[in-house]
């Protein structure tokens, strides 16, 4: 099943953009799970990985820190990852 996140401006569905997170965190960090180590979870530890898992699934979304800290880690803006 697709992921999608509503966008509140137009009343629509997008689909999350999940290859293109996958890629960015592959690419500069070799795995999920070397990039969770790197952002802090809710319970004050590190993102779990199947956090990550289910929030690119579209099952769970991002909290407004692991956002920021994920924008931070992959080099865009908080605005790039809010549209993909």
């Amino acid at each position: 099943m697709p992921a999608y996140l509503c966008d509140w401006n137009y009343g629509l569905f997008m689909k999350i953009q999940s290859e293109w997170f996958e890629k960015q965190i592959v690419s500069k960090y070799g795995s999920q799970r070397k990039f969770c180590k790197l952002i802090d979870g809710r319970k004050g530890d590190h993102m779990d990985v199947s956090a990550l898992s289910r929030s690119l699934n579209g099952e769970r979304e991002f909290s407004l820190r692991e956002a920021t800290q994920i924008a931070r880690l992959l080099g865009v803006t908080l605005d790039e990852i809010a549209m993909r």
